[in-house]
């Protein structure tokens, strides 16, 4: 068994890459520059303003910009996220989910490639289109975005989450209507045999829900021995990120007065978008594909996560929610390159939420 210097080298360690400019393997037809460092450390943010190029041909070529990234959690309003940024006069993402989770130089071709593809929607030196894209498993393997900060270290980052419980339901259930839809073959297991981190049902069982496991590789934090094994035995890491975070909860999104607005509010002043967000469109990930099968022909059917033969997951993810609000509130959240969407209050009220089982509320 490892002792606890080595686990912590192993969660800590980062893997050094020489970059070569005109890499054969950035690809023919995009030449990725590297981010330039003045010193041997990692940049600041707020310093560097590197862009990939994006050529066309072999005159033409064009800065394309990688604003901004919506990269966790799954269920947690990515999509409506999505819809938002696309309602909006100022920013533009792509329509389909797209993951770079390898951190190859490969990966990173295609993503500018489509990055530099994307529509302008403004003209303005002044208030410029923002490019981002969406991908809400890139927070838990974090290899895309180790290799994205070495070409983009301004990027910001934008992460969602919501109680462990309604996350599990919600994603098991999201699951269960794509095997009925065709969209994967792999049938669903009982939600049972989920708990822990053993069993994995296409990136879904109860461990997943420890956001703060995934949030931990970003750096932001001081970690102990505790934290740090717990991410070596994961097989994770930290990266020490440059990339800011605006952190939210789903629950914000969902409501109808002050909670919603404060949001887009800070989600405008965290971009620095000129033009305001809309209100919020409410969508999911299957709102836009037509429904080809039937519950009554099967014997899959959604779960009530407040149902009593389910009370061990609930158990499991409240049990697991203290530590994750704890840790988000009294560490990550205090980082100055952290930002709370929406009010401060609400938000620490509902992540407090985390160590309540909320089918005991109804």
């Amino acid at each position: 068994m490892k002792d606890d210097a080595e686990l912590e080298n192993v969660a800590q360690q980062q893997p050094h890459q020489e970059l070569q400019q005109n890499s054969a393997a950035a690809g023919e037809g995009i030449l990725l520059l590297p981010r330039n460092d003045t010193t041997s450390g990692t940049e600041s943010s707020s310093t560097s303003t590197s862009n990939a190029m994006y050529k066309y041909d072999e005159e033409h070529q064009m800065e394309v910009q990688l604003d901004f990234a919506v990269v966790g959690f799954p269920k947690c309003g990515t999509t409506s996220l999505m819809n938002l940024f696309e309602h909006n006069h100022q920013t533009t993402m792509a329509r389909i989910e797209r993951c770079y989770r390898s951190g190859s130089d490969e990966e990173m071709k295609k993503l500018f490639q489509e990055l530099g593809e994307l529509p302008n929607k403004s003209n303005s030196s002044s208030s410029p289109t923002l490019r981002g894209f969406k991908c809400p498993t890139n927070i838990v393997n974090v290899d895309g975005l180790h290799k994205m900060k070495d070409y983009k270290s301004d990027t910001k980052l934008i992460v969602g989450i919501r109680h462990p419980v309604r996350w599990f339901e919600s994603f098991y259930n999201f699951r269960i209507a794509g095997y009925l839809n065709g969209r994967h073959n792999i049938k669903p297991p009982d939600p049972g045999t989920l708990i822990g981190r053993r069993n994995t049902y296409l990136q879904l069982n109860t461990d997943l829900g420890r956001f703060e496991l995934s949030l931990m590789q970003l750096g932001k934090t001081i970690l102990n021995t505790t934290d740090l094994v717990a991410l070596a035995e994961r097989k994770r890491r930290v990266i020490q990120s440059p990339f800011p975070v605006f952190i939210y909860a789903v629950e914000q999104l969902e409501d109808d007065g002050d909670q919603e607005e404060a949001f887009r509010k800070d989600l405008q002043t965290y971009l620095q978008v000129q033009h305001p967000f809309e209100k919020i469109p409410r969508s999911n990930a299957a709102s836009g594909r037509k429904k080809m099968f039937s519950y009554n022909n099967t014997s899959y059917r959604p779960i009530n996560i407040c149902e009593e033969q389910y009370i061990n997951i609930r158990n499991e993810l409240v049990t697991n929610g203290k530590g994750t609000a704890d840790w988000l509130l009294n560490h990550f959240v205090k980082h100055p390159d952290v930002m709370i969407g929406g009010n401060d209050d609400v938000f620490k009220k509902i992540v407090q939420g985390f160590a309540t089982d909320p089918c005991s509320l109804q």
